[in-house]
């Protein structure tokens, strides 16, 4: 039997078509492990009636978000976003005012230059969602402001349509990973891998923390390492009590308040 909706709401989630074993061997993802993936993420896909369902809820969910929940770019490429709204609130000619915006509600503005633009909206495309109709258009926002790039960061998109405001986050990314000087030079470099958690003292509770951290900083400076690898360091949650790992981090802008010093 064809799952349609099922292989509809897994291209939905970001669920890959298919994957590359360890054997370099490419197989396609069974929907047996379509509904193993969904499942963990909280959907109910039973059957293909309850895929349609749970479909329909997250596209709308999306559509009503009015800018979709993230977008990512490199330095330098534009920024381009997907804008929604219900047609019930279309006004000919009407503003939407775009807005970019620290993560810490900072507002750049570069010199004398707001990173602010308005754009007049016409008759967009029509996308259906739970029954309701919403016009769709796909803007092309920021690439630089005046002579400026925009830096790698995470910032706030904010579109104001009349007295409604919607929110989405954008990440800023550099176009390759930082390189220390050393490696960019083409030398090799001596570095230590290390888990936080693993590093144990008679001070600490066991699982590590930024005191001991510090200490054990000069100790691999003196052997001769240029580097010290760690942990990812984000803060972690548990969904049932499961998964509770360094590696499964909730957001990693802000450290885990177990890791510092007591």
């Amino acid at each position: 039997m064809a799952q349609k909706w099922l292989h509809i709401l897994a291209e939905f989630a970001g669920i890959t078509s298919s994957y590359v074993d360890k054997m370099r061997v490419r197989h396609k993802t069974s929907d047996v492990l379509y509904r193993r993936f969904l499942s963990s993420m909280g959907y109910d896909v039973l059957d293909e009636k309850s895929c349609h369902r749970v479909y329909e809820d997250e596209l709308y969910s999306l559509y009503l978000s009015g800018l979709g929940y993230c977008y990512s770019v490199f330095v330098g490429e534009c920024v381009r976003v997907k804008f929604w709204i219900p047609e019930s609130m279309y006004r000919c000619g009407a503003n939407v005012k775009f807005e970019l915006i620290r993560e810490s509600d900072e507002k750049l503005v570069f010199g004398d230059i707001p990173i602010v633009r308005k754009l007049k909206l016409s008759v967009g495309e029509c996308c259906y969602a739970n029954r309701e109709k919403f016009l769709e258009y796909d803007f092309r926002l920021w690439n630089t402001v005046g002579k400026f790039v925009l830096e790698p960061d995470y910032y706030v998109i904010r579109a104001r349509y009349d007295d409604v405001v919607f929110e989405s986050l954008l990440v800023v990314a550099p176009a390759r990973a930082y390189l220390p000087p050393k490696i960019e030079d083409g030398k090799k470099i001596l570095g230590l891998g290390l888990q936080l958690y693993g590093l144990k003292s008679n001070r600490n509770f066991g699982i590590g923390d930024f005191g001991d951290l510090g200490k054990i900083l000069p100790m691999v400076a003196k052997c001769g390492c240029d580097l010290l690898g760690i942990n990812p360091l984000g803060p972690m949650y548990a969904k049932g009590n499961k998964d509770v790992s360094p590696y499964i981090c909730k957001l990693p802008l802000y450290r885990f308040k177990g890791c510092c010093r007591v």
